[in-house]
């Protein structure tokens, strides 16, 4: 019976002795080589807190634009991008800053809402995100043109995010 030791000291030396051979050849690149480079970005750790505060004493009846009915406070740990949007499904989102929320009650009270801020922002998707790196971004909803607003509940629900580019 053949010992399997004697086999693999066997194998190891055919081996050994074809690679050495390769070692002892000039070996040089044909064709261009290939570089790829990529931005390793390390962000300090963060803590993101977002605060929604509906308006106080809203009386449905005729509203004025511009009625304010919440406002918003997104904070960020470390300076970020931040960002804020209607969360989706919870409306029909006009795009990034508008919404028209539907009464709990009855579907067909309908309020036209958008969203105010004084900070320089851009969009994408639905979201509204500050160009600058902050660590503040806050805002309004107010009702977009005079309407009557039916007597019912409404539920505004916002997404808030830290990006980075």
């Amino acid at each position: 019976m053949k010992k399997p030791y004697k086999s693999l000291l066997s194998l190891a030396i055919i081996l050994g002795t074809s690679f050495s051979a390769l070692a002892g050849e000039s070996l040089e690149p044909t064709g261009e080589s290939l570089t790829r480079s990529v931005d390793l970005i390390f962000r300090a750790p963060y803590k993101l807190n977002f605060q929604l505060t509906p308006g106080k004493d809203l009386k449905a009846g005729n509203t004025p634009d511009k009625y304010s009915v919440a406002a918003f406070n997104v904070t960020s740990t470390q300076p970020y991008q931040l960002g804020i949007r209607f969360t989706p499904g919870s409306g029909e989102i006009k795009y990034g800053g508008l919404i028209k929320l539907k009464g709990k009650s009855d579907p067909n009270h309908i309020i036209s809402l958008g969203l105010i801020t004084d900070r320089k922002y851009t969009t994408l998707d639905d979201w509204v995100i500050t160009k600058d790196n902050i660590n503040d971004f806050s805002g309004y909803i107010q009702t977009v043109g005079s309407q009557i607003v039916p007597a019912d509940t409404y539920t505004l629900s916002m997404d808030a995010s830290a990006f980075i580019s």
